[in-house]
C-alpha cells in the first residue's frame, strides 16, 4: 500500500501555507511602502539643501537684487551677478535658474517646488537682503500622502 496524504492533511497544510504567504506578502508591502517613504523624505532634504545652497551662495556674490524691490514681496528674483543678469522662478513645478537665455531646473525629478517667493528687507542705505520662503514637496505618495518641507531663510549681498 502506497504512503499519501489524506484530504484533512492536504487541507491544514493549505490552510497554514495561506496564513504564511499573507504575512510574507504584508511584510513586503510595508517594506515597500517604508522604501518610498524613505526615498520621498532623501529627494526632498537633498533638493532643498541644493537648492538653498545655491540662492545663498548667488545671493552673497551678486552686486545688485532689482527684483523683487525694496520691501516688496514677489514670486521670482532677479540680481546681477557680475554684470549677468540672474532670474531665479518656478516653471511647471520647478525651480529655475535662468542666466541668460538658458534655464536650469535646480530641483530633482522626484520633487516639485509648490510655493516660493522672496521678500527684499534690505535698507535704501545699506545692502539688500533677501528672506526666501520655500514649499518642496516629493511627487512620491506613502498613503496618499507626499514629503513636505517648508524652508524659510534670508541671505544678503556682501
Amino acid at each position: 500500500m502506497k504512503k499519501a496524504f489524506s484530504l484533512i492533511e492536504l487541507i491544514i497544510f493549505m490552510g497554514i501555507f495561506s496564513i504564511l504567504i499573507f504575512i510574507f506578502t504584508d511584510i513586503f508591502v510595508s517594506a515597500l511602502k517604508t522604501k518610498t517613504l524613505e526615498e520621498a523624505t532623501a529627494s526632498v532634504n537633498q533638493d532643498a539643501n541644493f537648492i538653498l545652497t545655491k540662492l545663498q551662495y548667488d545671493v552673497n556674490n551678486a552686486s545688485s537684487i532689482t527684483q523683487p524691490e525694496l520691501g516688496a514681496t514677489s514670486g521670482s528674483l532677479y540680481m546681477t551677478i557680475d554684470g549677468v543678469g540672474v532670474l531665479y522662478r518656478i516653471n511647471a513645478g520647478s525651480l529655475e535658474r535662468v542666466v541668460g537665455t538658458e534655464a536650469i531646473s535646480l530641483n530633482g525629478y522626484n520633487s516639485t517646488i509648490t510655493s516660493l517667493s522672496f521678500r527684499n528687507i534690505g535698507i535704501p542705505e545699506g545692502k539688500s537682503s533677501v528672506k526666501i520662503f520655500l514649499t518642496i514637496e516629493s511627487k512620491g505618495k506613502v498613503n496618499n500622502r507626499s514629503e513636505v518641507i517648508n524652508l524659510e531663510t534670508t541671505a544678503g549681498l556682501r
